[in-house]
């Protein structure tokens, strides 16, 4: 439960190294930045050349992971289930040409950020590589990845994070064991009088 942004990203196998070289040089310029913002912590990992980790503050790690439909599927049946064969299998992506494709499919979740930029440098990234890719699908539950504007992001993260709590004090009352993690920090800026 919480904000997240959710992609599906798909991109001929002969581009998806080049796409990751343009998503970390990205990151790369937005860990310049962060120091600015006081983000931490913001690390990049690419433990392979389709595949790319960039952990930015109090956010879960966005991950950037191309592979076949055919080896996400034998990982769904090995492991049971997996998001990414789910994403990638329903709703109109599913009827995608897939000869010659990696795909990529996702979701990171921001409700936890300590400031609203974590959730900007998220949506910013996916935003670089949905630019590269074939095909793309992104779902952001702050809004901002489609409006640009920041207060969107805020006001949903705040309304979740309250959502949260209430569902969180209610579920205390009963006999049942709660245990609630992440605090959301996020809130809107009070209106000054006109």
């Amino acid at each position: 439960m919480g904000v997240t942004i959710n992609y599906k990203l798909g991109q001929e196998k002969q581009w998806v190294r080049s796409t990751i070289d343009v998503v970390r040089d990205a990151a790369i310029v937005m860990l310049d930045r962060s120091v600015i913002s006081g983000i931490k912590p913001f690390e990049i990992h690419r433990p392979e050349s389709t595949k790319l980790h960039v952990t930015i503050g109090g956010c879960e790690t966005l991950t950037f992971d191309f592979r076949s439909r055919k080896e996400w599927e034998e990982e769904h049946k090995k492991n049971g289930w997996n998001y990414q064969h789910s994403a990638l299998t329903m709703g109109d992506i599913a009827k995608e040409d897939d000869d010659g494709m990696l795909w990529s499919a996702a979701f990171c979740k921001t409700q936890f950020a300590q400031n609203i930029i974590e959730h900007k440098f998220v949506a910013d990234l996916i935003r670089v590589a949905a630019c590269y890719c074939r095909v793309a699908v992104i779902f952001d539950e702050g809004d901002y990845y489609h409006s640009g504007k920041l207060e969107d992001a805020t006001g949903a993260i705040e309304d979740n994070g309250k959502m949260i709590d209430s569902i969180a004090g209610k579920l205390k009352a009963t006999d049942l064991e709660v245990i609630q993690k992440g605090e959301t920090k996020i809130a809107r800026r009070k209106q000054r009088d006109k």
